[in-house]
Formats: structure tokens, C-alpha cells, sequence
């Protein structure tokens, strides 16, 4: 039988087997569940988590999502539609499983296939999303899915359980299996020998470890949503999470000035002035200007850019069709008229290096989200924006 002629007929096998596979492996709604019109420990609530699992298994190099949701307003039909960053070329997003469950017990499963968007790209770096929308959502109806983030067999996880989302949540479950025992090098050949996690969470909730089966685990039960106030300090700083990360720090000082040492190493590359760059900045400025009209100029110049951020990201085939290569330095950034805003802070400086001025980047903890802790020895604190 042809390759091409077997795939299809194992295709349509497994389309014609995923109903009853949905049904085998999820869980069935309860009575209760179908008929909720409101829930009484969220009142006013667009849509509840009946149930959140996330299982993170470094024996077995995967990650696994399970939720269901209860939808109870037109505002909550939003979360029929799933977003799932990942590491294009490391990671892969398989074992997608989705079902629409109505008031009445119908089920409806996800056949469309998924949409896999380009997020950002760099020299070695991409970040993609899948994107699903489960079919035909009323308010009342239970939404169901599951899927794997697989990793390569060399890697080990730091996960992040954020404990806390927007919407209540009856029951939740967190695992991690860790598996380490050749030991830790990070991307720069550094041995990590020591996992540790910072948590913020409820008085009486407790990360638990199973050092027979190298296990930590988590089960909470009624978790209030993230709070939305006016003037809150920042999320990160209030919401129950749960962080996991490798080290070989011995003090939170010494542990931030090597990451400081190895970042400016990294930057001083991507700013690094060349002839490229100084034709440009003698069209942007002219020789009697003072520093600060300099600075004004190159400014008003790197902010007519298109800051990748905040528009809509596009797919490979998109920058294949216009010729849009990868971003090495900041000369590439101001060829190409775009990038993030971290590539356009980083241009800006060095524009302003070409000018003659004195500037130097700051990395700093994005304030809309965390508190820097020098204790918490993870570089992964969202310190992302540069000024």
C-alpha cells in the first residue's frame, strides 16, 4: 500500500475513533455540573474552572494541560479559544484533545486542525503558539481539553504553576517528576547543582515532595481568582505560583552580578556600532546639534518602527513571502523597520553610541507584573525590558 494512501486511511481511523476516545478519557460532566447557570462561590462570574491539571514529567520529557470550564456568561465563550506558547525546533505541542459539551450532554469534538503562529524569531530563537477554538459554545456549555508539550530528551523543566488565573477555580492538581540524575549544565556550561522553587500561596497550602518517586505535587481545592483592582501592586507579587529553577548560587549578590556580567556580554554584541550604523545616524542628526536634541532625534526616528509587541505576529510562510530575515544586531533591526520592543531599545542605543552619546542598557523587571527578588535566584523574573 502507498505511504500517502496509508496515512489518509489511518487518518480517517483515527477521525472516525475520536469521539469514543474523547469520551474514554475525559472525565463525564456530572448532572450538577450540565445544569450550573451560576456559580455561588463566584458570584457574577463569566466562567468558572471546574478542574486544572498540569504535569510536568522530565523521566518521560512532557508537559500535560487538562481543563474544564464552565461557561456562564457571553464574556466567558472567550476561553473557547486556547493559546499555547512554545519553543519552535525544541518543543512540539501534540496530543491535542478538545470538546464542546452542551447543557443537554451533547458533545461536539474539535476536528479543525490547529493554527501554528510564528510569535518571535531571533538568530537561534523562535517562539510559536498553537491556537484551537473549540466548536459551537453556548453559555451554559463545559469546555474540554487536553494536550502534551513534548521536550527533547536532553532537557529539564523549571516549571511555573501559576496557581492562580483569572477565574475561580474548584479543583486543581500541579505535579512535577523530575529527573536529573546526570546533573544540570545550563546553555553556557555552567553545572547546576541544586533544584529549588519559591511559592506564594494560601497559609494552608503546602508543596509536597515524594523523594522516593522524585515528585513534587500540589492539590488545592477553591481557588479565588486573581484580584483586578485599581493601583494593585504588581501581579507577580500577590498571586499564589509556585516557581521551580535550577542553581549553583551560594547568595543571591553573587548569583546577579555573574547574570549581570554574562547579559552585558550578550548585549555589547547586538549594539555594537559599525558603518552601517553611523551612515545612519549622520542622516538622523546633524553635527550642531546639542546631546540632548541627538537623543530627541533618534528617538523620534526608532519610534517609527513597528514594534512587534503589539502587532499582529506573522507566520513563516508570511516572512518567507516578504523576505524577512532573523534579527542579529541592532542594524538588522533598523533594515528590517521592525522588531521587538527590547530589539528596538537595544537600536536605540545604539544609534545613540554611533551619535556620540554615552548610554548604557538597563534590564529591568517589567513593574506592570513582578518585584525583582534578589533572593529568588532564577533569571527567569521577567526581567525583559530594556531601558
Amino acid at each position: 500500500m502507498p505511504i500517502r494512501r496509508l496515512a489518509a486511511f489511518l487518518s480517517l481511523l483515527l477521525a472516525l475513533a475520536a469521539p469514543a476516545l474523547l469520551r474514554a478519557q475525559f472525565q463525564e460532566p456530572t448532572p450538577d455540573e450540565l445544569k450550573m447557570t451560576a456559580d455561588p462561590k463566584a458570584p457574577g462570574a463569566a466562567a468558572v474552572f471546574l478542574y486544572r491539571e498540569e504535569i510536568t514529567d522530565d523521566a518521560f520529557h512532557f508537559y500535560s494541560y487538562y481543563s474544564r470550564i464552565k461557561v456562564l456568561s457571553e464574556k466567558g465563550k472567550d476561553l473557547a479559544t486556547v493559546h499555547v506558547p512554545y519553543t519552535h525546533g525544541v518543543n512540539s505541542v501534540t496530543d491535542i484533545q478538545a470538546r464542546t459539551i452542551h447543557p443537554d450532554g451533547t458533545v461536539i469534538p474539535v476536528t479543525a486542525k490547529p493554527s501554528d503562529l510564528m510569535d518571535f524569531k531571533a538568530k537561534d530563537y523562535q517562539l510559536n503558539t498553537v491556537v484551537f477554538t473549540l466548536p459551537d459554545v453556548q453559555v451554559g456549555s463545559i469546555l474540554e481539553y487536553r494536550l502534551k508539550i513534548r521536550s527533547p530528551d536532553n532537557n529539564v523543566s523549571e516549571p511555573v504553576w501559576d496557581v492562580q488565573v483569572p477565574y475561580f477555580v474548584h479543583k486543581a492538581q500541579f505535579s512535577f517528576h523530575t529527573h536529573t540524575n546526570n546533573g544540570v549544565v545550563d546553555s553556557e556550561g555552567q553545572s547546576l547543582n541544586r533544584l529549588m522553587y519559591g511559592s506564594r500561596l494560601s497559609p494552608d497550602a503546602r508543596v509536597n515532595y515524594e523523594s522516593s518517586k522524585d515528585l513534587y505535587s500540589l492539590d488545592l481545592t477553591d481557588i479565588p481568582a486573581i484580584p483586578e483592582e485599581d493601583w494593585m501592586p504588581p501581579m507577580n507579587a500577590l498571586k499564589w505560583r509556585v516557581q521551580f529553577y535550577y542553581t549553583n548560587a551560594v547568595s543571591g549578590a553573587a548569583f546577579w552580578e555573574d547574570a549581570g556580567r554574562r547579559w552585558a556580554r550578550t548585549v555589547e554584541d547586538f549594539i555594537k556600532p559599525n558603518g552601517g550604523l553611523r551612515k545612519t545616524v549622520a542622516e538622523i542628526v546633524a553635527p550642531a546639534d546639542s546631546d540632548l536634541q541627538k537623543a530627541q532625534k533618534i528617538y523620534a526616528a526608532v519610534q517609527k518602527l513597528d514594534n512587534t509587541r503589539f502587532t499582529r505576529q506573522k507566520s513563516e510562510a508570511e516572512r518567507k513571502k516578504e523576505k524577512i530575515k532573523d534579527i542579529h544586531n541592532a542594524e538588522d533591526v533598523w533594515k528590517q523597520k521592525s522588531g521587538t520592543d527590547d530589539d528596538i531599545a537595544l537600536l536605540f542605543i545604539a544609534l545613540g553610541r554611533a551619535a556620540g552619546l554615552k548610554a548604557w542598557p538597563v534590564k529591568v523587571v517589567d513593574r506592570n507584573r513582578a518585584i525583582r527578588s534578589e533572593e529568588h535566584t532564577s533569571e527567569l523574573q521577567s526581567l525583559r525590558h530594556l531601558v
